[in-house]
């Protein structure tokens, strides 16, 4: 399971992993669960140089509460769509610069608002 290449070793995960009995699937969800609380403790960090005020619901909640998709749409729902859109610009989950893209013509194209589609994005990230 371990050796050496010019003195520095290497280690093979997964054979390690299971000669120690853990579940592969278990790092797997450890893994997302770390990649998640990360993007909220990401979000709350933006939130708090940028929009502290309009956002601060978002800002001091604990990062399990920011993770709650149901939650974290409510709470989007109070910023402004500018706001909503700045922050998935800087998230960059969107970019109406790119040739070929724009959140509004893509909103009209799934018939819903651009709202809508800015709150989904976030949640999506956020949540996966």
């Amino acid at each position: 399971s371990e050796r050496m290449e010019g003195g520095v070793g290497t280690f093979n995960n997964s054979s390690a992993l299971m000669e120690k009995g853990v579940d592969s699937t278990q790092m797997s969800s450890d893994t997302t669960n770390r990649l998640i609380h990360q993007r909220a403790h990401t979000l709350q960090k933006l939130l708090h140089r940028h929009y502290v005020e309009e956002a601060s619901d978002v800002v001091f909640a604990g990062v399990n509460r920011v993770t709650d998709a149901t939650w974290l749409r409510e709470k989007i729902g109070l910023w402004s769509e500018n706001t909503l859109y700045d922050v998935c610009y800087r998230l960059r989950l969107v970019d109406d610069n790119d040739i070929g893209f724009s959140t509004i013509d893509t909103a009209e194209q799934l018939g819903c608002t651009r709202r809508d589609l800015l709150t989904s994005i976030i949640i999506y990230h956020q949540s996966s």
